[in-house]
């Protein structure tokens, strides 16, 4: 999948800041190979994810009906409006054909 330089830095940040938690939680460490867990390396769960977005819906007046799927067609018809959208788009979204 291709990403922009600015996901990459953002990821290796990520990555960084992930490899501290696992030296911080040392034994306690549950290693899955995880991009994005809780603090401990174990997975987060679906239910956790969608509570925690609709504590952040409220807290910002949002509809209770928005999805993080929506959240996904916002982002990119954002980019689609904005200037250059067509060379930003292709480094936001590459479809590979399934072979």
């Amino acid at each position: 999948m291709a990403v922009s330089p600015g996901l990459l830095a953002i990821l290796k940040d990520h990555q960084t800041a992930q490899e501290k938690q696992q030296r911080q939680a040392a034994d306690l460490w549950q290693n899955h190979d995880l991009v994005f867990c809780q603090e401990d390396g174990s997975p987060f769960y679906p239910d956790g994810i969608s509570k925690r977005f609709k504590r952040i819906l409220r807290a910002a007046g949002l509809p209770q009906t928005t999805t993080l799927h929506d959240l996904r067609h916002y982002g990119f018809g954002s980019v689609m409006r904005s200037p250059g959208s067509a060379s930003s788009c292709t480094e936001l979204v590459v479809i590979n054909p399934v072979t």
